[in-house]
């Protein structure tokens, strides 16, 4: 059974259904699955099966993971905080 993808609010994650892994935008996604899709039509084409690259591997490709397990781009606009992220409001003192 695969993990459900948390609410975020402000934008939709992406959760990969075989390892479960959580990102920011597809294309953080499509980033973490390599290999080739199989070729029916062409037998001299050698198969590589699919497969989601292990966390270090998604490091090395220049993704970062933030502190709710989301994978995103750094420096970029990818994770916006959530409304918990933001500080308390604090009392006008006037």
């Amino acid at each position: 059974m695969s993990a459900k993808r948390p609410a975020i609010p402000g934008f939709k994650t992406e959760l990969c259904p075989v390892c479960n892994e959580l990102f920011s935008r597809t294309s953080a996604g499509d980033l973490h699955r390599v290999g080739d899709y199989y070729d029916h039509h062409d037998p001299q084409r050698p198969y590589i099966p699919r497969r989601c690259l292990t966390p270090d591997e998604i490091a090395a490709k220049g993704l970062v993971r933030n502190a709710k397990g989301v994978w995103h781009w750094p420096g970029s606009d990818d994770w916006r905080p959530t409304v918990a992220d933001l500080p308390a409001a604090q009392p006008d003192p006037t």
